[in-house]
């Protein structure tokens, strides 16, 4: 079941990169091979936004200099 997960960035120099993937099930092994999902998303120092996330769905988080 797909959650909503509020993501803010708390932290006064770096922006944070949003990295959304999906899961592509191989139907013989059920092995899961995780592919970008559309566009890497940015946040500025003290934003904030809603991402989706589920059994199918992830979302990778990296703190990146400025």
């Amino acid at each position: 079941m797909p959650t909503s997960i509020a993501i803010k960035n708390t932290n006064q120099l770096h922006q944070l990169k949003l990295t959304p993937e999906i899961a592509d099930v191989d139907p013989k092994t059920k092995k899961k091979t995780w592919k970008p999902q559309g566009i890497d998303g940015y946040l500025k120092s003290g934003e904030a936004t809603q991402v989706w996330v589920g059994e199918n769905q992830r979302i990778i988080i990296q703190e990146l200099p400025t």
